[in-house]
């Protein structure tokens, strides 16, 4: 049994919203969009809502009338959150590759590769944004908590205590 993979922003619109460049292979983008939702956003939404949210879009009655708040919640709230893990996550695999020489540094004839601390800064960069709209996304929904049941009180209890800081310190 096969399981469809389900797209909370497709790559079109992350390429529209990032600074991703067009020239980024859909292989590295599509890896980062399901390992952002399924191992980063999971964890912020938790895993009711969240499989919620899936067979919505899956369904495609995340658009009606009567699922509004999740469509917002998707739309205004995930999708950037989403924006921002990604453009995160994807820096080291974009910058690094494996070969059968081993791990090797992304060179082009055009362009100077970044060094490991450019790129580290890079990564952090986009995860404070990512920290400050997983705590949007948090804030949402605990705010409508009385329209979305999958937001319960250990939810609540669980995101608090989970929240993670944009502080970071150097080594």
């Amino acid at each position: 049994m096969t399981m469809n993979k389900v797209y909370f922003i497709s790559e079109k619109n992350l390429r529209a919203q990032s600074l991703i460049n067009d020239n980024v292979d859909s292989t590295y983008l599509n890896s980062a969009i399901l390992t952002a939702q399924t191992t980063n956003l999971k964890e912020v939404i938790g895993s009711t809502l969240y499989k919620k949210i899936e067979d919505l879009v899956i369904s495609g009655d995340i658009k009606t009338e009567e699922h509004a708040i999740y469509q917002t919640l998707l739309d205004d709230y995930i999708q950037p959150y989403l924006i921002n893990r990604i453009m995160s996550d994807i820096c080291v695999p974009l910058h690094y590759k494996t070969r059968n020489a081993g791990i090797v540094v992304n060179a082009d004839q055009h362009f100077q590769s970044a060094s490991l601390n450019e790129v580290e800064y890079v990564k952090n960069y986009y995860e404070h944004l990512s920290v400050f709209n997983a705590n949007r996304v948090i804030e949402f929904i605990i705010k409508n908590k009385d329209i979305i049941p999958e937001c319960d009180e250990n939810w609540i209890k669980m995101s608090r205590n989970t929240t993670k800081s944009s502080i970071y310190f150097r080594k």
